[in-house]
């Protein structure tokens, strides 16, 4: 069922929905971008539809919602260890994008033994947003993420209003008699701008894999990329995490957290051995083959990059992830040649 609401009826909706749900979805934060006079737009509660920024891509994904930044794994008393599961007082709905869906299922699939993430992912439905058209460094459509059916209700942002599409019969309890009936069909991306040759190797060819490792494209990036990491912090797919332990300076009560890490961040235990210049290279390379290649080694057929392109809108020297990953498979092709075989 498909409902068009104004301003007014859209915030009692939401009233009724935070009764059962939080509500999360990308909004605005003042001065808390790369600069001071530069916004961020991440993931956060929302009180309000007007706190949602639909027009522009987010800085970050929604990835921090079932996976916070920093958070308690664990605590340790003596040799006992007592699991932390941060029990939800309400289920969750998150306002995203279909490449963004594509990403948590994809988290789900990696983290389906973790009893934290699967602890917070317990109860947590999605509104997708609608995407009619592609963000400049977005490449979903050469990757398959560009429209989705798994959602429970789909929403388009209005000049007075929004309108909804209901899929998910849980929520019509949520619909008021006075709500004007609509008809629309979500409109997803057709066309990118940018576009990806995905790369492809079969999981049992280590003689091409061990090839890739040599390719002279590595090298180029030593004088670019500066270790900060920021890719692997937007990805809504990179999982990597540190885990540590913190000690109470008042008890025995030791926390034993886990913080987002990531292959891009070059951290300074690392420069003691070997220079940035020497580093970088190997951490590209890991990087591309993480998200084309032992994705489908280790957890499905499908790769890890989903084409949200959010790791070359937030690099501060510009490397655009996609023309790597062209390359790369410029470099794959001409292997197979060398080989015999068509990629």
């Amino acid at each position: 069922m498909d409902f068009k609401l104004s301003k007014k009826e859209a915030h009692n909706f939401l009233l009724k929905l935070q009764e059962e749900y939080k509500v999360f979805g990308p909004k605005s934060y003042k001065g808390e971008g790369r600069y001071s006079d530069i916004d961020s737009i991440r993931y956060g509660e929302i009180n309000s539809f007007d706190e949602v920024v639909y027009e522009k891509k987010s800085n970050y994904s929604p990835k921090e919602v079932l996976l916070p930044i920093n958070h308690l794994y664990a605590v340790k008393i003596g040799e006992q260890v007592i699991r932390n599961y941060e029990k939800e007082d309400k289920k969750k709905l998150i306002i995203l994008r279909s490449c963004d869906i594509h990403a948590i299922e994809r988290l789900d699939k990696k983290f389906s033994k973790d009893d934290y993430y699967n602890e917070k992912r317990k109860g947590v439905k999605f509104i997708v947003m609608e995407c009619p058209k592609a963000f400049d460094t977005c490449y979903c459509l050469s990757v398959g993420t560009n429209k989705t059916d798994n959602y429970s209700m789909g929403i388009r942002f209005l000049e007075d209003g929004i309108s909804i599409k209901i899929k998910d019969s849980d929520f019509d309890k949520f619909i008021d008699d006075s709500y004007s009936k609509d008809n629309f069909e979500l409109a997803f991306a057709t066309e990118n701008t940018t576009k990806v040759n995905v790369p492809h190797m079969e999981n049992w060819d280590k003689q091409t894999f061990d090839k890739t490792k040599d390719l002279s494209l590595w090298k180029e990036y030593s004088k670019r990329c500066i270790g900060c990491g920021s890719c692997n912090i937007s990805c809504p797919t990179c999982t990597c995490l540190t885990t540590k332990e913190v000690k109470s300076e008042t008890s025995d009560v030791i926390e034993i957290r886990r913080i987002w890490n990531g292959c891009q961040l070059v951290k300074s235990n690392s420069l003691k051995k070997k220079n940035l210049s020497e580093i970088v290279p190997t951490r590209i390379r890991q990087r591309v083959l993480d998200k084309f290649y032992m994705s489908q080694v280790e957890t499905s057929n499908e790769q890890d990059c989903v084409g949200c392109g959010r790791c070359t809108d937030i690099c501060p020297r510009l490397i655009n992830f996609s023309n790597t990953v062209n390359r790369f498979s410029l470099e794959l092709d001409k292997i197979y040649e060398e080989e015999g075989f068509n990629n």
